[in-house]
């Protein structure tokens, strides 16, 4: 016994003092050792070997708790967190305890098969051993998962740094970012007066840099000004947001007008003026930071670190909580109450009233007008026949206003609301969804995302924004969604007949999901969906499988024109 524990120590021993020079693939003596194990029996055994099968999970066990350990063994170096060290040496410890009971309890096994009959004898023995290691495993995953995350958010960090910062500070890395000596004298208020520069500092400050062009849209100035209005809430939280245009091109006399709208449209910080902002600048912004064209929100800690080098995601999903746009702070918030029905619908705040009023909701909308008066008569005639309380919101894409209107202003028990096309409600609920599929697939990325049930249900959500007609409904009782294409919600709702027997049931919502999962079957079966994302490279996603048959979706390049003055292009 303890010429194997001196065997196994030495294991780790070696593995400590080569840390760099072994590779993972090489196999350590260990690894030999247990092969031969394994491979010592040289007869089929009578129960034809049934009994070897703990033997074997065993033997899995030691090496994947090896094969871990060997992981940790090799990068601790890059862990600079003192609890994962302690919590790794505390599991070292223990690891080589139950390796040495496991290749004790296996040797001994294989030294006593050609006399047992090649039967193992003890299973349970092994089945126990095999248990605490895999107990061992499962804890060394989860620090593995957690020191891989450490190791991307440093690898994030140092490759979007500002270079030749001057000290530790925020105020630093813009003077760095700027190639400016003093501060005071390259930002102003948004809207501000000249007499108000003289009170910016923005020394030991969060620092959000909202990278843009001219064409940033109103909606997300009108979005971003809440957020920062509920960030400034917080006497102690030291946070600033500061504008900064990127222009190409000549500056003109439109180019100046349209900076001064928009100035007065923001209520933080900006640049006095976007032509002093250098090439170089512009040139860092673009290759480092992957600014195109789309507006990106940068995080600078209180060190002029980057912390997120694109928090517009975190923001449109999270808004003020996501302060301070860290990894750590986003992964705390999915790790949260991360209610799929509260993020969808969190881009009105009067859906949350409408459901605490005991109401259902039911939000639905495309280009097809007479399909939105069909399903508007269909839900009132189920509502008033089962006596349920239904709020209705119609998102807007439709350009027929006239029929719209004689669909709003019918006098029935549902009255829909419609939100215009171009309202700022319609806007985020589409923007929140990208930023929602988007920021899960970062999240998703180490491992296999596709099959997520949220994730699915978010680019089936997101797919009715190119659809000719779609519904999702909400009840107050429940936190699931249950939606679908417009002839399949039609369908369930005027064939209610088949489903209100189940509506005061404790798994109704359940149920008449489930219901309408069935009838794509009977309808028109899988439908072609489309998912357009509004982002640029940085943010693009390879490849992505339909929501509906997971095939792979073809990806094609769209070119849209955004009405931007020819002299901002380059």
């Amino acid at each position: 016994m303890m010429m194997v524990l001196k065997r196994v120590e030495a294991l780790f021993i070696t593995l400590r003092k080569s840390l760099g020079k072994q590779e993972a693939s090489e196999a350590p003596d260990f690894y030999i050792y247990i092969s031969l194990l394994s491979s010592s029996v040289t007869r089929k055994p009578k129960d034809n070997w049934e009994s070897m099968d703990p033997l074997y999970r065993l033997i899995r066990a030691m090496f994947e708790v090896t094969s871990a350990a060997h992981f940790f063994l090799k990068n601790i170096h890059n862990f600079i967190s003192e609890s994962l060290k302690d919590e790794f040496d505390s599991l070292v410890l223990f690891s080589i305890y139950w390796i040495t009971r496991g290749v004790f309890a296996s040797s001994s096994q294989c030294n006593a098969l050609p006399k047992n009959g090649y039967i193992i004898q003890d299973s349970q023995n092994l089945m126990d051993i095999c248990d605490k290691l895999n107990s061992i495993y499962k804890r060394l995953q989860s620090l593995e998962k957690n020191g891989r995350q450490y190791m991307d958010d440093e690898k994030i960090a140092e490759a979007y740094q500002i270079p030749h910062k001057q000290g530790p500070d925020s105020h630093y890395a813009l003077m760095a970012l700027f190639g400016i000596s003093e501060e005071l004298n390259f930002f102003s208020p948004c809207g501000g007066t000249k007499s108000d520069i003289s009170a910016i500092t923005f020394e030991s400050k969060i620092l959000l840099l909202l990278i843009s062009g001219l064409d940033i849209s109103l909606n997300e100035i009108s979005f971003l000004n809440d957020v920062y209005t509920e960030l400034k809430i917080p006497d102690e939280q030291e946070c600033e947001l500061i504008w900064v245009p990127i222009h190409r091109g000549s500056w003109t006399t439109s180019s100046e007008e349209k900076y001064k709208k928009l100035l007065q449209m923001m209520l933080w910080y900006t640049v006095e003026q976007p032509t002093v902002i250098t090439k170089e600048t512009k040139k860092f912004i673009s290759d480092i930071w992957k600014f195109h064209r789309k507006p990106i929100i940068v995080a600078l800690d209180v060190d002029g670190n980057v912390v997120c080098p694109n928090a517009i995601h975190l923001i449109h999903i999270w808004g003020a909580k996501a302060f301070p746009f860290t990894k750590p702070k986003e992964r705390s918030l999915w790790a949260g109450e991360a209610r799929l029905d509260i993020l969808v619908m969190g881009f009105d705040p009067r859906v949350s009233n409408m459901l605490g009023g005991g109401n259902w909701v039911i939000l639905c909308g495309g280009n097809d007008t007479d399909w939105i008066r069909d399903f508007v008569v269909g839900v009132q005639e189920a509502a008033t026949d089962l006596n349920i309380s239904i709020e209705m919101i119609i998102i807007g894409r439709t350009t027929d206003n006239e029929q719209i209107d004689k669909i709003m202003y019918s006098k029935s028990p549902v009255t829909p609301d419609y939100y215009d096309p171009h309202s700022r409600k319609t806007w985020y609920l589409w923007t929140r969804l990208e930023s929602l599929l988007i920021s899960m697939h970062k999240r998703f990325f180490a491992r296999d995302y596709s099959m997520d049930p949220s994730f699915q249900e978010v680019k089936k959500l997101l797919s009715y924004a190119s659809a000719e007609s779609w519904a999702c409904l909400i009840t107050p009782s429940s936190d699931v969604m249950i939606h679908g294409l417009g002839d399949i919600m039609l369908q369930a709702f005027t064939e209610y007949e088949t489903w209100k027997q189940q509506l005061h049931t404790k798994d109704f919502t359940k149920f008449f999901k489930t219901h309408i999962e069935l009838l794509p079957s009977q309808v028109s079966g899988y439908p072609c969906s489309q998912i357009i994302l509004n982002t640029d490279n940085k943010d693009v996603i390879e490849s992505l499988e339909c929501p509906y048959c997971v095939h792979a979706m073809e990806k094609q390049i769209q070119y849209r024109c955004c009405h931007v003055d020819s002299d901002e292009l380059e």
